[in-house]
């Protein structure tokens, strides 16, 4: 077939919108893939979800535009090997590998002012305390664990969900460009796990002999780079490529996403609370205060939590949606190549939470320059009222 035939004698090549093929007033927002797929019934349990109680089909038949029913198309699975590029896994391995044994050289490395590395260091430094209360130790050293492992785990998630299309069954094809850019950012991710890993652990050793000590604009600075490389580097286009590119097209649970977006969320939380604190102690700095900057900062960090929060909104509302049902102005069907395509951005596909999503993301790296180009005015408002004191 060389296209869909539709009332008025309207030959279609290139479907805009698989519920509503023929763009009628009165179409279908939402149907399945299964509704077109000629080959549907060989691909239950791969491509479509089962029924595991009843062993049976869970598609919804219900919302099928007629049109389908006798006009079924074959549809090109997605193969990544060949359709994208070669090896997903392996590299997507060897990231994570490179990611781990770096950080962990950051933590280990010795170096001549601290013989033993900054990592071993600051751990006496905590069971050394002279505080009596071993609970209160023991929670300042899982913090500062929890910072490493907790890259450790970004980064480790970050390659899989990667790696893992490569064994995927999927049927809607998306960019090359995109797959290449998600490659791409994916090493982008692991220096920025490094730099951040390494500027870290400096930031703990400054609090002894070991280092330099850093001072109030020091530390905003760290916390400026943490946030820019992160926004950047990994949040911004993980939430935007994996979301809009994969994860609106669920048609079932899927456990992982649910891990990866609520990590994501965490780590940007706790990364507030830091910024936060910072806030409070620059109060104390009668010399350097750098409380706008960090206020811009923290701002940012509310703006990252409200797209992480609508990713995760997003998600779990497509994958609890039942009967494999995706919004069609989001999928195209070409029958020259007998593919479905990701259309994400389509005006039509978007819903609110998909705006949210990207006007908050766009918010946030917009902001990023503004603490490397100067000082506000209220900075300088607050350096003369103290002048003035």
């Amino acid at each position: 077939m060389t296209g869909l035939l539709c009332p008025g004698n309207e030959t279609i090549r290139l479907i805009k919108d698989i519920c509503n093929p023929c763009g009628t007033e009165d179409g279908l927002t939402h149907c399945s893939m299964g509704c077109l797929d000629a080959n549907y019934s060989q691909r239950i349990g791969t491509f479509y979800p089962l029924n595991s109680t009843e062993n049976g089909s869970v598609t919804n038949f219900t919302n099928c535009p007629q049109i389908w029913s006798n006009s079924k198309v074959t549809i090109q699975p997605v193969d990544y090997k060949t359709d994208y590029m070669h090896g997903i896994k392996v590299y997507a391995s060897i990231t994570a590998v490179i990611s781990f044994f770096g950080i962990a050289f950051v933590f280990l490395r010795p170096n001549i002012h601290c013989a033993e590395g900054p990592g071993i260091t600051v751990t006496k430094r905590i069971l050394n305390n002279p505080d009596p209360r071993t609970w209160y130790k023991a929670i300042h050293l899982l913090m500062f664990y929890i910072i490493f492992i907790g890259t450790i785990i970004d980064s480790i998630t970050d390659a899989y969900y990667f790696g893992r299309l490569e064994s995927e069954y999927s049927l809607i094809h998306v960019s090359k460009h995109t797959i290449n850019a998600m490659a791409a950012f994916l090493f982008f991710a692991m220096i920025k796990d490094y730099l951040c890993s390494g500027m870290t652990i400096d930031y703990y050793v400054s609090a002894d002999d070991c280092r330099l000590k850093l001072d109030g604009v020091h530390a905003s600075q760290l916390k400026t780079f943490k946030m820019s490389l992160s926004a950047l580097l990994e949040d911004f286009v993980q939430v935007v490529m994996q979301y809009f590119f994969f994860e609106k097209y669920l048609m079932q649970p899927d456990s992982f996403v649910y891990i990866n977006a609520i990590l994501m969320l965490i780590s940007s939380a706790l990364f507030i609370k830091d910024l936060v604190r910072l806030y409070l102690d620059e109060r104390q700095d009668r010399e350097n205060d750098e409380r706008c900057k960090t206020f811009t900062l923290i701002w940012n960090g509310l703006l990252a939590v409200s797209y992480q929060c609508a990713r995760l909104a997003g998600v779990t509302h497509q994958m609890n949606r039942g009967g494999s049902l995706i919004k069609g102005a989001c999928v195209e069907y070409d029958y020259e190549t007998n593919q479905l395509i990701a259309n994400p951005f389509n005006i039509r596909c978007l819903n609110p939470n998909d705006y949210l999503i990207l006007i908050t993301s766009a918010l946030t790296v917009l902001g990023l320059p503004f603490p490397f180009f100067g000082e506000c005015c209220c900075a300088a408002i607050f350096r003369k009222k103290r002048a003035a004191r």
